[in-house]
């Protein structure tokens, strides 16, 4: 595991979660000394690890000189279009808001998960996991 690579997947992680780094980062250290993993298998931030670090890998091999334009893996592993597409096809009840959906799969708040739509340009009070609008760019 880089340390890099590591840092950046917590720090995004604590952004996401809209907690400090260094909390996040006390706590992932406990967690590791307790069970020996830093991330617990088959918890979403062990899938979210494995995304960020395919994709972290995929970009270390890319081509210098690649065109302006985005590329295929610029536009597939980039972890946001990872998100939606991983929240777009996961099962959900048909009953579910989006932001419903979006917290349960994320393992966070009702508020975070409205603004998680929110950040996908998804209609959180919508029960299609459809983009409605141009995701933010924060």
């Amino acid at each position: 595991m880089d340390i890099q690579e590591q840092i950046a997947f917590e720090k995004f992680q604590a952004k996401d979660s809209n907690c400090d780094y260094e909390e996040l980062k006390q706590r992932l250290d406990h967690l590791e000394k307790l069970s020996g993993h830093r991330y617990l298998p088959m918890s979403p931030r062990h899938e979210a690890w494995l995304v960020w670090d395919a994709a972290w890998k995929a970009k270390a091999q890319a081509v210098p000189d690649a065109p302006i334009n985005k590329t295929w893996d610029e536009i597939h592993l980039d972890p946001k279009e990872r998100l939606y597409w991983s929240l777009r096809t996961t099962k959900k009840r048909k009953s579910d808001l989006n932001w419903h959906h979006a917290s349960h799969q994320t393992c966070v708040g009702s508020t975070h998960g409205r603004k998680i739509c929110e950040y996908l340009g998804v209609d959180p009070d919508s029960k299609d996991f459809i983009r409605t609008q141009e995701p933010t760019n924060d």
